[in-house]
Formats: structure tokens, sequence, C-alpha cells
């Protein structure tokens, strides 16, 4: 149903219809936001985690094998 104007609103007495409608797309709408910030917030801390035991990981190698390897390459791979 398209009405324009608040005119054709107030006549056809159709202000509860429309609010109606309006009030499903917002809760639609900020439950599919809410679920992509859960997603992305989710992604975003599994990576840092990663990024994290990675960076131990490199670290440790470097500081148990600095005997073997030379300096140079213990300091190219950090």
């Amino acid at each position: 149903m398209v009405i324009n104007g608040m005119v054709s609103l107030r006549a056809y007495r159709k202000f509860d219809f429309f609010r109606e409608q309006f009030m499903e797309a917002i809760e639609k709408s900020a439950n599919s936001t809410f679920c992509y910030i859960v997603a992305n917030r989710w992604v975003g801390v599994r990576l840092d985690s990663f990024c994290i035991v990675f960076g131990i990981a490199t670290a440790a190698f470097s500081i148990f094998s600095r005997n073997i390897i030379d300096r140079e390459l213990l300091t190219f791979s950090l």
C-alpha cells in the first residue's frame, strides 16, 4: 500500500498501520545488526589470539635457537 504525504495518512487514518510496519522493520534491522557485530567481534578475537600465539611462538623459537642459528636470520624472522 503506497500513500504519499501526511495529508493522506491523516485522511485515511493509517498512522497505526505504518507505525507497526516501521517498528517491525526496525526490529529486523536491529537483529541483523546485532548478529553482524557479534560475528565480527568473534572473528576479531580469533584473529587476535592467533596473532598472539604466533608471535609468542616465533619469539620463543628465536630465544631457544639463538646459539644454533645466526643472529641475522633470527632478527629477520622476528
